[in-house]
Parts: structure tokens; sequence; C-alpha cells
């Protein structure tokens, strides 16, 4: 009986202390922020926290020494973040569709148009131009000359300003056909409506997430640079309106 006894209390250590599933939430993205290293996860206490290995053998590192990050606290600021840009994805594809439809013109046409208008431009230029000549000429009263370089002027505003919204256009044409903002935001509106998140969610977007003292996080998405830049301006766009 105590032999019985004794081996049960033996194999409740080895429950206790065996590796935990390997699928849990934030594996393989947390990385310490300093020295790059992957974070050690340390289940074994009341509340499961992260630490950088490097910072507890060498003291005299600047990684964050003695710090604990906690699961839970990395967990609800990560998925909140996860789930603003897959809402953004998601609002920004819709939005750039939309424009796009309501855009007169195909991409050839408003490329053929934005030229004629800056050929218009220079044509304007060269009017100031020989209209100077002619002034410091004698052909023309300076009150002449300034009257064609006010109409040249107001020529040149009303050109720049069609071209600005030709530029707009196309510029919204382009991204509305850009396969990366429509693949992953169609990723991100199939996980929008799954209950719950899944480590297969985090690592589908988001590349790694270096922590830093105080719980700082710098979130690296698996985004282009061009997607990263059409998504800020969108979102820069939103909070203006």
């Amino acid at each position: 009986t105590n032999e019985f006894e004794e081996a049960q209390k033996i194999m409740r250590k080895l429950r206790k202390y065996q590796r935990e599933p390997k699928n849990y939430l934030l594996r393989s993205l947390l990385r310490c922020g300093v020295c790059g290293r992957i974070l050690s996860r340390n289940p074994r206490t009341k509340k499961t926290y992260y630490h950088c290995d490097k910072s507890r053998h060498n003291p005299d590192t600047e990684c964050p020494v003695g710090e604990k990050f906690y699961e839970t606290d990395l967990e609800r600021v990560i998925t909140a973040n996860l789930m603003q840009m897959l809402t953004l994805l998601v609002d920004c594809d819709k939005s750039m569709k939309e424009a796009a439809a309501k855009t007169k013109g195909s991409e050839s046409n408003l490329r053929q148009s934005i030229l004629k208008i800056e050929k218009s431009i220079k044509q304007q230029s060269l009017t100031k131009v020989d209209a100077y000549e002619r002034y410091s000429d004698g052909e023309l009263s300076k009150q002449e000359f300034l009257i064609i370089r006010d109409e040249v002027a107001a020529e040149v505003e009303r050109l720049n300003g069609e071209k600005l919204v030709l530029e707009d256009q196309l510029n919204t044409l382009l991204h509305a056909e850009e396969p990366e903002l429509g693949s992953m935001a169609a990723s991100a509106s199939h996980f929008l409506k799954e209950k719950e998140m899944t480590n297969q969610m985090l690592l589908f977007f988001i590349d790694r997430v270096y922590v830093y003292s105080g719980m700082k996080l710098d979130i690296r998405y698996k985004f282009s640079d061009g997607l990263m830049k059409t998504l800020q301006a969108y979102q820069a766009e939103v909070q203006m309106k």
C-alpha cells in the first residue's frame, strides 16, 4: 500500500512537470526586444510568464533583467491588436473596391489623361516665358504681361487640381487591384468569423513580437512595405474624417 501511494505521488509530480502542449496561443511569436532571443515560457507558477534567459544569466545585459511578462497580459494586448488589424484589412479592402467601382476610366485612360494635363502645364510655362520675352523686347506692356502671368498661374492651378484628382483615382484603382490586400482581407474576414483565437491565426498574420521592458511591444506583421503603407494611409484618412 505504501509503495502504491509513493508511486502515485511520483506520477502526480511527473504529470505536473510534464511538458505543456506545444500549441499554446503565443507559441513561436515572442522575442526579447533587446537581444532577439525567443522568450522562455514558464508555466509552472500560478500565472504563466515569459522571460529572457540571457538576462537571467548575464546581469550586465541591457535585456529586461528579472522582468516577468505575464501570458494573460501579452495575450490580451496582442490579440486586441490583431483584431484591430483584421478589421482594418477588411475595411480598407472594401473601401478601395467601392472607390474603384466609382472611378471613371481604366488605368490606361487615367494615365493618358494625366500625361495630357502634364503637357498642358508645360505649355502654360512656355506661354509665360514667351510673354516675359515679349515684355523684355518691348512688345508687351508691363500690365499686359502681368495679365498673361496671372492667367497662366490660374490655369496651372486648375490643371494641377485636375491632375491631383486623377492621380487619386489611379492610386485607388491600383490599390483595389493589389493582390496582397485582397488575399489578406479575405483571410481576415474568414478569421473574424471564428469563435476563438488560435496560435495558427496569429502565426498566419504575425511574424514576431518583440517585447521590451515595461511590456512595450513591437508587433511585426507579415505584410509587405507597400501593403503596410496602404493600411496606414487608409487609417490616417479615416481618422481625419
